[in-house]
Order: C-alpha cells, then structure tokens, then sequence
C-alpha cells in the first residue's frame, strides 16, 4: 500500500490492483445497487427503508472492508467492459485524487453529467477551463468559501430560530415532512430573500427535476420543466434582496460565463443534504443522555460543537455517498496506467467508517472534528481545490438549526439507535421526536 507524503499519497505511487470478476459483482450487488437505488440525488423513502430494515448498507461496509483486506492496494480496476472503472480503497488515495482535481481528474464525470443536466447543466461541477474558474468562483465569493462564519450570519441565525419557533409552536410531535417543509422555507429566505419565502412552488419544482436526475440518462431531459424553474430562480436573483446570498451575488462582480442560476439551483440543492444531516444528528443527539451533560459542562456547547455535530453526522452517514471523478488523459500510477476516461469511485462511507485507520469509528463522537487531522481524514464535503464552496457555510447553518432544536425536542423514535455502533443507515424520514419547550438537557 502506498505510504502518504507530507498527510498524503501522491498519484503515482499510488498502487493499483485488479479485482477478480466475482469481487466486481459482489460489489456491483453489495454497494452500487442500494448507494444508487436510494437516490443519489434526492432520496426515494420507500427504498431508504427498505435498506435500513434489511442491513443492506452496513453489507456495503463489510465488503469494502473485506476489498481492503484482500487486495492492500490504494486502486481497485474492477472486471467491467467498456470504460476502466476505479474503486479508490483508501482515504490517502482518495485525498491524492481529490487534491489533483480538476487535472488529471475531472469533476464533470458521466455519470454526474447525465444526473445534473436534469436541473443545472452549466453547474460548476460539469464545467471546464474559464467557464469552470468563473463558475467557481462566484460560488466561492458569494458563499464566502474561505471564511467560518459567513458575513451574513446574524441575518441567518435570526432566520433560522423564526422558522424553528414556529415550526415546533404548538407540536406535540415532530417528523420528518415538517422539518424539511421548514427548512427549505430557511433555505429560500436565506438564499433568494424573504420574499421567496413563500415560494414553495419553486422547492416542488427542484425537486420534480431531481427525481428525474436519479435515473440519469435513463429519464428524458424535461427542458420545459427546467426553463421553468430557472426562470423562477432569476426572477428571485433579480430583485437581490438585501440581506440574502441573492443580495450579495446582486453585488459581486461575475465573468460573463458564470451562469449564476446554475450555481444558485446547485446551493439550493446541497443545503437540502444539510436537512438530512440535521436530523440525524439530533436523533443520536436526543438519545444519548451524558453527550449533552459532558457539553455543557465544557467549552464546547458553543457553535463549534454544534457545527462539529453536523460534521459528525455527514461522517457516519455521507449525503453524497459517491464521490465521482474521471480522468482526462492517461494517469501513471504505481508499476500502471489509469486509462483517459476511466471512473473514479470514491465510496465515502466505507473510508469514514473504516475500521483499521478511524478510531470508534460507528461512533457519534463531535470532538473528533476539533482537531486538524480530521479534515484530511475524512471527506464530508469532498476535498482538494473541488471541495465544497458551503464546506463552512453548512455546518454553521445546521449548527443553528440543530441548537434551536435540542432546546425542545426529545425522546426520538421511529428507528432504534444504538450508540455503541450506530447503523450504516439511518432512515431520516422514519424519525418522529417529541417536543415540549426546555425539554432537553441542553441548557439555554
């Protein structure tokens, strides 16, 4: 296996080996099929739990572990025709390949190409040279990528705890269905002003374009329904409302390739994983009765550990369990050749949870991330130049919410947890807590 240089392998001493036929399709069965059947780009919650009752993810782990074990090489070629497919088997390999994006490896995979043309064709992530630097760069100007807390974070944390206290206002209960209601009324406040608050028309619409994209090039391209919805999203982006990411995109200076609505619709879309991670960790947040007592006893009941739970969460259970790349020429790595054109296939879960490198690894624990070494470990928002341009912005935001939630929300069920070794999937929609007002052992 590679040894790291400097943190991390370089590609070409990364060492490649070749799985057998019966490897490949025990893990085409085992990984690919639930990882895309689920839904990678909006989940499907019937299947979601079709998984979670039958195991079928935490499979996924035992035989990524068993590839490891097996073949102790950083690149696994797998034994399928047409173009070479690449399973990276660990985090230093994955971290080599992340770090060398978007040359030799390209974001705009196949795969990733077929899914998002469905809904922002001049996304970032399916661009190349200027477009693709414009196009980035706009994202991370206005999402402030270089930044822990974004300039406009007053503005959000007040919007966040309004739609929080009306959410849980007079809620015995709270569920799935709500919760995302709620949030993406937050995320539209928060992104195109309180003016498209109300606009829920334009959240249902997103998401119609997202189911498609779940098949990919199997679904035919609703180019009506995406005109539709783009057209919305500008109308929202011309009124720039002050105090809205809207707003301060109104006053950044863009190149004239930037397709800010492309980028817009890509925000809109990620902060809806940021929903899925909330509540998950307020479920393993809510069931464990000495994490909050050991919190407020410690400087970390702060927003660094609430932030550090939503990282915790998206460790344990990726909202982009895939990470896809494709080479753009021939890649030299160690004793061979990646081919141009071959996939990458980073499966996160199995590198987050993977039992000879991450200490407790299917456990909740917030404070792994107060140290520098989890972000080279770990790849929550992906990794090297490509990372994610909300990689601060999220975990700020879910910290807010997750905060104004622990004060009232209590007693999850809906799916049992357990804190020794937390399950491969967690079925958010199945989660039901009760609420009462100071209930939680947070304190205010």
């Amino acid at each position: 296996m590679a040894l790291a240089t400097s943190g991390r392998s370089r590609v070409d001493e990364l060492s490649l080996d070749n799985a057998s036929l019966s490897d490949t399709i025990g893990f085409l069965g085992q990984v690919v099929v639930p990882t895309f059947a689920k839904g990678i780009i909006i989940r499907r919650p019937r299947i979601l739990h079709a998984i979670a009752a039958s195991g079928a993810e935490e499979h996924a782990l035992e035989r990524m572990q068993g590839l490891r074990e097996k073949y102790r090489a950083d690149l696994l070629r797998l034994a399928s025709p047409g173009r070479a497919q690449i399973l990276v088997l660990t985090a230093p390999a994955a971290f080599a390949i992340l770090d060398a994006t978007p040359a030799p490896f390209s974001t705009a995979a196949l795969e990733k190409r077929s899914a998002l043309a469905h809904f922002e064709p001049q996304t970032s992530l399916l661009s190349r040279g200027v477009a693709r630097v414009e196009r980035r760069a706009l994202s991370d100007a206005v999402l402030e990528s270089g930044e822990r807390a974004h300039s406009l974070a007053p503005v959000m944390a007040k919007i966040v705890a309004e739609e929080i206290a009306s959410l849980l206002a007079n809620r015995p209960e709270l569920s799935w269905a709500p919760f995302r209601d709620i949030w993406s009324r937050i995320t539209r406040r928060i992104v195109l002003g309180d003016g498209a608050g109300d606009d829920a028309a334009l959240t249902d619409a997103l998401d119609r374009l997202r189911r498609r994209a779940n098949w990919a090039f199997l679904k035919w391209t609703d180019k009506k329904g995406r005109a539709a919805l783009h057209s919305r999203v500008g109308f929202h982006l011309r009124r720039a409302e002050t105090g809205s990411l809207a707003g301060v995109l109104g006053a950044t200076t863009v190149g004239p390739n930037a397709a800010p609505v492309d980028q817009v619709i890509q925000w809109l879309f990620a902060f809806d994983a940021a929903a899925i991670a909330i509540f998950r960790a307020l479920a393993v947040l809510a069931s464990d009765q000495e994490l909050p007592q050991r919190a407020n006893s410690s400087t970390d009941c702060s927003a660094a550990f609430f932030r550090n739970c939503i990282r915790e969460s998206l460790r344990l259970w990726p909202t982009s369990p895939a990470i896809l790349r494709e080479t753009i020429e021939g890649v030299p790595v160690h004793a061979g050749l990646l081919p141009a054109h071959s996939d990458i296939i980073i499966y996160t879960p199995s590198l987050h949870r993977d039992e000879s490198s991450v200490a407790k690894p299917h456990q909740f624990i917030p404070t792994r991330w107060d140290t520098l070494a989890a972000n080279h470990q770990f790849l929550p928002f992906s990794g090297g130049p490509r990372t994610c341009p909300a990689h601060h912005l999220v975990p700020m935001l879910g910290g807010f919410a997750l905060a104004e939630l622990l004060v009232r929300a209590d007693q999850v069920r809906g799916q049992h947890i357990d804190l020794r070794r937390l399950p491969a999937t967690l079925d958010h929609t199945r989660l039901i807590f009760t609420t009462a007002p100071g209930s939680h052992a947070f304190a205010r």
